[in-house]
């Protein structure tokens, strides 16, 4: 636990403080085992500080110490968010060549450019991999010692070993995740990633203690803005100018650098025999098997391409540090007890992982040719953990949840937040650790009641086994509703596997059936096969767009190429994509949103048309014309639901149309995509170029469902109160008055109280078998499926059989998924059968109610 919740617990709790009032509250979900009157509690705690021999004087030098603490974590916050000194000139200059500095070292040690030793050490790194064990577990024990033992709460001389410890500790684990670089190829740009922000934000605790926040936030992202040209530019001049695309002849060259061993180790080609003079005169054919052969170091293509993630991150850290700068300065213009964060940065922090999931989805439908997939994904997760840190850091997590509080959209994700759902992902993410840190706990409360060095111990907290933390939490977690809990926990298993298996896999491997079923079919029959099939593709809620366009770039321009040539056949792909996209949307707001709105009323109901987030993209959709907040709502959001929406909101179609317009920017770079893909056996900078309009597509998709959110929920705030006047949806309304009752009955019937043995037994056991499924779907992917892309052929590469995709390894994770997907579904409807009898006997359900599971 953090050394905030620790010191507010006791601060809150201690006899006569000013926060004592609502300590109450901040204990709830607990059950405390003493409740006592105020002078009970005094004579309680004089008896214990007796018992454990512990001086009054003493006693009160500790709590001293973490009041000292506390007023410590107070003033930190207060540093950054009070109006501080302006920064001088050499002030700025000084951050800013700290920034670039920083960022050039890690170029030089990491990456591939020329006079780097990126190669040089990571070759290094790999090579005392053996040592990554030992540092890790030593410095995991001394991570264990020091939370045992409760440095944070270690004064006087301690205090400084304490420092020299913790410190210690973090060169521990980051030396433990350079050594793992043989294996987690991402370690070193981890360690940066994660240590260079802290690193900057700390001048204002060290150096400038002074400085305006805001100053020392702007002159970061101008350091941030330098690196991110500096480290693109560098790139892009190193690839075009030397000619250094990833291609065969570059690929070549980082595999000799790196040391990679070939993919196909029964080949007769060797590296060395692929020399410059011997790639330029290879044909169609050799180049394509050399191609395939040198394939699967990713290491190699991380120090080739790190320069570019460098840029990427220093444009996303940079756009986190302005709107936190912005944030700042609004706060300080509002009112002297209202902190407001602009909508835009909650957005942007918001809807950051949501590009990055599509990047990953995207790459995953691209067909790399590494492990780039894991790779994009991790790095995307700890970019996201990191600008949630920095923010909470910053502004504090009361004062997060309190703007968000003031919006709409805020108010429903802190709902969300405090659901089932949640607690259903909590429980397949971080359930060991929540085990672990319980088993730790024990020790630490054990050191609390023998050792005057760490935390002090209110008289009540005394005879817990745990820490009072730790109690805390484990008694809201076991006043969860753990049969619904479990049962999300399914649900979430079936949708990871839909989006992950169902949309990238199977969708690839029908693609690539469709592609070599029409490679013998006249053009124009291929076109009209696509046509239908892609309609048939959109009208299925969870295929996005981006697979379609990609293989309608695969497909087509290879039927169109002999006629229309390779640019031409692009330019007729693109125009039947677009034209597909707009009967897709027609097809999609007439029938499945107008006609299913007006035949089922819990389709209306289901998207919530009387929530102020549906009134606020009505509001916005009915604006004449290509407005910017209408075009990103209607290219920005999902394919199918977007129309859906529009439909069920009875929206102009006419309107609808021309606000999807623009969807030809993104539709362009998948096409281009598609058909580079063609290409990319020539050699050349077909394959790279392929990867980039990919990217750009999807960061492009990205940037208009970023904007697409801010304007809703800066409509939904400015505009709330006309919203709220817009007559509400009798029928809905009275649909969930009439199924209110039915749900607090089936709630009632499931219930873990209601629920027998078996029916417990069977609802862990599924859900360890779906959280175990989900884990080696993601984590062991290379192991459970053969690597495939929409360009391959199943007769060619899977043997004919469109199964073998699936290792061995695969269908045991497959059978793990299968065994709590059919009891999900027999779940579901034992428990309506049961409802359905309780609506009929409600007698029985009185007298039986506890018996029936």
């Amino acid at each position: 636990m953090s050394l905030a919740a620790d010191a507010d617990s006791d601060r809150a709790r201690r006899p006569g403080s000013d926060e004592s009032v609502g300590a109450d509250s901040s204990e709830s979900g607990s059950t405390s085992f003493v409740e006592t009157r105020s002078d009970e509690k005094t004579a309680t705690m004089g008896a214990s500080a007796r018992q454990v021999g512990l001086a009054e004087e003493d006693l009160v030098d500790k709590r001293a110490s973490v009041r000292s603490i506390n007023s410590a974590l107070e003033r930190q916050g207060s540093i950054i968010l009070e109006k501080g000194e302006e920064a001088t000139l050499p002030q700025q200059v000084f951050i800013v060549l700290l920034v670039i500095a920083t960022a050039l070292l890690f170029l030089f040690l990491f990456s591939g450019l020329p006079y780097c030793l990126g190669e040089t050490i990571y070759v290094g790194l790999s090579s005392v991999y053996n040592l990554f064990p030992y540092v890790f577990l030593g410095s995991l024990a001394a991570a264990t010692f020091l939370y045992i033992f409760d440095v944070r709460f270690w004064r006087g001389p301690w205090m400084y070993l304490g420092i020299l410890l913790v410190a210690g500790t973090v060169l521990g684990f980051s030396t433990a995740m350079l050594l793992a670089t043989r294996d987690y190829v991402v370690a070193p740009i981890a360690v940066f990633l994660f240590g260079a922000p802290f690193l900057f934000l700390s001048l204002k605790v060290t150096i400038f203690t002074r400085m305006d926040a805001v100053h020392l936030l702007n002159a970061l992202c101008a350091g941030l803005w330098l690196v991110f040209a500096l480290a693109l530019g560098l790139w892009l001049s190193w690839i075009i100018v030397e000619d250094n695309w990833w291609d065969l002849k570059t690929r070549v060259d980082f595999y000799k650098r790196m040391d990679c061993s070939l993919k196909n180790s029964t080949s007769t080609i060797t590296l060395d025999e692929l020399t410059d003079e011997v790639i330029s005169s290879l044909s169609t054919e050799a180049y394509a098997e050399a191609d395939a052969i040198v394939a699967g170091c990713t290491s190699a293509f991380v120090l080739w391409l790190l320069p570019f993630i460098l840029s990427l991150w220093a444009f996303t850290f940079s756009g986190v540090l302005y709107f936190i700068a912005r944030a700042l300065e609004q706060s300080r213009s509002a009112t002297a007890n209202t902190r407001s964060m602009d909508p835009l940065a909650q957005a942007f922090l918001m809807f950051v992982s949501l590009g990055l999931l599509g990047i990953y989805m995207a790459s995953g439908i691209a067909g790399a040719e590494m492990a780039i997939t894991n790779m994009v994904l991790a790095l995307g997760f700890l970019a996201l953990v990191i600008a949630a840190i920095v923010v909470v850091a910053v502004f504090g997590w009361a004062k997060v949840t309190q703007n968000l509080m003031q919006t709409p959209l805020g108010n429903r994700l802190l709902e969300f937040a405090s659901s089932d759902w949640v607690k259903a992902m909590m429980l397949m993410l971080i359930s060991p650790v929540f085990l672990l840190y319980l088993v730790l706990s024990v020790f630490t409360q054990a050191n609390r009641k023998m050792w005057s060095c760490t935390k002090p111990l209110e008289p009540e907290h005394r005879s817990y086994m745990i820490t009072a933390n730790a109690h805390e939490m484990f008694q809201s977690v076991r006043a969860w509703n753990w049969s619904s809990v479990l049962i999300k926990v399914l649900w979430l298993g079936v949708l990871f596997f839909l989006f992950s298996v169902g949309v990238t896999r199977l969708t690839t491997l029908f693609l690539s059936w469709l592609n070599g079923e029409l490679a013998s079919v006249s053009f124009g029959i291929t076109t009209v096969i696509f046509f239908l099939v892609g309609i048939c593709m959109f009208l299925l809620p969870p295929v996005p767009g981006v697979p379609v366009y990609v293989s309608g770039g695969i497909i087509l321009v290879s039927g169109a190429e002999p006629t229309l040539g390779f640019w031409g056949g692009i330019a007729f792909t693109m125009a039947i994509c677009f034209s597909l996209k707009m009967l897709a949307i027609v097809i999609q707001q007439k029938y499945f949103g107008e006609h299913l709105a007006s035949t089922r009323v819990w389709v209306r109901s289901f998207v919530g048309v009387n929530s102020i987030e549906m009134r606020a993209i009505r509001e916005i959709l009915l604006k004449p014309g290509l407005t910017l907040p209408k075009v990103s709502v209607l290219c920005g959001g999902p394919d199918w639901p977007t129309s859906v929406t529009t439909g069920i909101l009875r929206l102009s179609l006419v309107s609808m149309l021309i606000g999807s317009l623009p969807i030809i920017f993104l539709i362009a770079p998948c096409v281009l995509a598609g058909a580079m893909l063609l290409r990319a056996n020539e050699g050349g900078i077909w394959s790279s170029l392929s990867t980039m309009t990919l990217a750009l597509a999807v960061v492009t998709q990205a940037g208009a469902m970023l904007i697409a959110v801010h304007f809703i929920a800066k409509t939904s705030v400015e505009k709330r109160e006309e919203l709220m006047q817009i007559p509400p949806d009798e029928e809905v309304l009275k649909l969930e008055r009439n199924s209110e009752r039915r749900n607090k009955l089936y709630s009632v019937i499931s219930s873990w109280e209601h629920s027998g043995y078996f029916l417990r037994f069977m609802l862990v056991f599924s859900a360890l078998c779906m959280t175990i499924s989900c884990y080696m779907f993601q984590l062991l992917g290379s192991y459970c499926f053969v690597s495939f892309e929409v360009s391959d052929s199943i007769e060619n590469d899977l043997g004919g059989n469109a199964l073998n995709i699936v290792k061995p390894l695969g269908w045991y994770a497959l059978l793990l998924f299968a065994f709590p997907t059919c009891f999900l579904i027999l779940y579901r409807c034992y428990m309506n059968h049961m409802v359905s009898m309780a609506y009929k006997q409600p007698d029985h359900w009185a007298q039986d109610g506890k018996d029936m599971a």
